[in-house]
């Protein structure tokens, strides 16, 4: 484990939008294959940050496209799913707060 990090994520209406502690965006788009919550997201990382995985922060922005696919029965409990990045492996957790409400 190189480090650990949070972000919190609004999935909605096929599209993901958020942000992580160290102002890492991401956003995208979701949908659901069966009992899987495939995910398509590019992640834009600020000058000056180092990614979980280890890589180094960087002078300037750059983006990272990640492909992820989450077992639906895996969300909210406490067993990983394995995310690789073109920056290295993720063990992902996922835990839903709560529905939109409008």
């Amino acid at each position: 484990m190189a480090d650990w990090g949070m972000a919190v994520l609004v999935l909605r209406e096929g599209l993901v939008c958020g942000s992580d502690t160290n102002a890492v965006l991401i956003d995208g788009q979701y949908r659901l294959n069966g009992s899987v919550l495939v995910v398509d997201v590019t992640a834009t990382v600020p000058p000056g940050v180092a990614l979980v995985q280890g890589a180094p922060a960087q002078p300037t922005t750059y983006q990272l496209p990640i492909h992820a696919e989450f077992p639906l029965d895996r969300i909210g409990t406490s067993q990983p799913t394995l995310v690789q990045t073109p920056a290295g492996p993720i063990n992902t957790l996922l835990r839903k707060l709560r529905d939109l409400t409008v």
